[in-house]
């Protein structure tokens, strides 16, 4: 009897894990604290010095509800909730004949979506599931930039500063299992709060979610690349979407401009490599802080005493693809089109594969993302059939 509590007590232990969220499910967690206090009574009574020991678990459990109780939640009906949101997303009696009821049907799925996206998370705060489904639904429908005036300001409302602060207090205390089922529900109604997407992503990683946070990467990025301006937008007050520490996150892990050169460094030292990064990465800060005028500057002032042509030609390099993380693909193309046209008139193309790979996969990006009139289009098609001759897999994987 005693092995067979031992082993009950490690199943418990297991599934007291960080990324369980206590707040909203509260009652149970409470009831499953007095029925330990009342196994550790009967334990002691009928087993005596064989007894297993409770109170480290009970002691852990009885924290976490502490913690779990300064926050004020409404209760929550687990069971009926899935059981709701089963029966809506799965039921085939459903006839569209009309918009409206086009309208009806995708107002009970969405309904459906959210309460079942809310029940995984509180099951598992790290299921990537809630947040790939959740994501689908909250941008499936966003196709263009929002109603803006000339200085990128939309009528759209942010959050309340109290619901902010207060999730910033959480996020300092630890509570990051609770905290993500809130924000998450937060990003349902608010789909452009990108601060938000950052939030998630860093309690995601601080639990180890893997997962669930390329899972977060890769739906924010498909949103990006479909609309990569909405980065620039402001709310109606001229706070921005992406402040600037979400822009650099953006940067750095949702579309990283080494996304579009790949491997494109390959047969170059680490060293080399390196080194050239390390001028874009100080120049990034500098972008999103002061702006693309101020980047170019710093780049600038660098190349100014850089004597060696392959150094310059890699700090022009460096202006190009802070234009294009500017959004300025009209700059960028213009950039890169001359340094293509340099690489090409001195035959680098045998000897520096991957250095005109990584060129011609920054112009093509470019291309991609801008109106092209016919010369534009031509030279396009160029590039395309470069790159389906150099790297066939970029296009067999899109």
């Amino acid at each position: 009897r005693s092995a067979a509590m031992q082993w009950l007590l490690l199943k418990l232990d297991k599934v007291l894990g960080e990324d369980i969220s206590i707040t909203h499910q509260l009652p149970e967690f409470q009831q499953l604290l007095r029925q330990l206090d009342g196994l550790d009574e009967i334990f002691n009574l009928y087993l005596g010095s064989d007894a297993p020991l409770l109170l480290p678990l009970r002691r852990r459990l009885a924290r976490m509800i502490q913690r779990a109780e300064q926050v004020e939640k409404e209760p929550v009906k687990v069971v009926e909730r899935v059981k709701q949101a089963a029966v809506q997303l799965f039921s085939s009696d459903s006839h569209i004949d009309n918009e409206k009821d086009a309208q009806r049907t995708l107002s009970v799925q969405e309904n459906s979506v959210r309460s079942l996206c809310r029940w995984w998370l509180k099951q598992k705060t790290t299921d990537s599931r809630a947040f790939r489904l959740g994501r689908s639904q909250t941008w499936y429908a966003v196709d263009s930039l929002p109603e803006r005036n000339s200085e990128k300001i939309t009528p759209l409302r942010r959050l309340p500063a109290d619901k902010l602060n207060n999730y910033q207090e959480r996020f300092e205390q630890g509570l990051y299992a609770d905290l993500i089922v809130d924000i998450e529900a937060s990003l349902a109604g608010s789909p452009f709060w990108f601060d938000g997407q950052r939030m998630v992503w860093n309690c995601l990683k601080a639990l180890g979610g893997e997962a669930a946070m390329r899972e977060v990467e890769a739906q924010f990025a498909l949103l990006l690349k479909r609309i990569p301006d909405l980065v620039e937008l402001r709310f109606h007050d001229g706070v921005p979407f992406a402040d600037a520490e979400t822009l650099q996150w953006i940067a750095t892990y949702i579309l990283p401009a080494e996304a579009y050169v790949g491997t494109a460094y390959g047969s170059e030292s680490q060293h080399d490599a390196s080194e050239r990064n390390s001028l874009y990465h100080d120049a990034l800060p500098v972008l999103q802080t002061k702006g693309l005028k101020a980047a170019v500057q710093l780049v600038n002032d660098h190349l100014n005493g850089v004597e060696g042509g392959r150094e310059r030609f890699f700090c022009k390099l460096c202006i190009a693809r802070l234009c294009i993380d500017a959004h300025k693909y009209e700059l960028a193309k213009v950039q890169l089109e001359y340094l293509d046209q340099e690489l090409q008139s001195a035959s680098l193309p045998a000897w520096e594969p991957t250095i005109v790979l990584d060129v011609s996969r920054l112009l093509y990006s470019c291309y991609e993302r801008m109106a092209l009139n016919d010369k534009a289009a031509a030279r396009k098609e160029v590039i395309y059939q470069r790159l389906c001759h150099h790297d066939l897999e970029r296009f067999i994987d899109g």
